[in-house]
């Protein structure tokens, strides 16, 4: 069998191709593969590390985006509409009302301390409500964790 002109490239490429699938087939057979964080799934401990360190850089949206379920609940210590919140959609609804009545001064995340499938954040805040006095909040968020998203966030405020 002839192959005419880039035929000889086009084979050397896809024995190539198959040579470097193969390879790593094997090497996921054996044990050897190192697979690439996208293959692998994070443990509930690295998952409260990562959604922790993105608060922390002050990126709360980008955390939510990543780390959310779908369905996540979100429950408040307080009466009325916003006090459970269930959907993606409302829980952004509820970080959009917050940086629409607050002026936040300054934010302060420790953490996280993990346990099983739940995991606690600490948050201190220097912020002023609209129409209200400059204040210092320090609230608890537990964090639970099902098919390696947060399906539920619970908040208690400190006294």
């Amino acid at each position: 069998m002839a192959l005419g002109p880039g035929g000889v490239a086009k084979v050397a490429l896809a024995s190539a191709w198959f040579v470097t699938l193969l390879s790593t087939d094997c090497a996921k057979i054996a044990g050897l593969h190192n697979p690439s964080p996208k293959e692998k799934a994070m443990t509930n401990q690295e998952l409260a590390k990562a959604f922790t360190d993105l608060l922390k850089s002050e990126k709360f949206d980008e955390a939510g985006k990543a780390y959310w379920s779908d369905d996540i609940v979100s429950r408040e210590p307080m009466e009325g509409d916003m006090a459970v919140l269930k959907g993606r959609a409302a829980v952004d609804a509820k970080g959009a009302w917050w940086y629409a009545n607050h002026e936040v001064h300054g934010v302060k995340v420790e953490g996280p301390y993990a346990h099983g499938d739940q995991f606690i954040v600490r948050f201190t805040m220097d912020v002023t409500p609209k129409g209200a006095a400059r204040m210092q909040m320090d609230e608890m968020g537990l964090y639970t964790i099902a098919n390696g998203k947060i399906v539920e966030e619970r908040f208690f405020f400190g006294g």
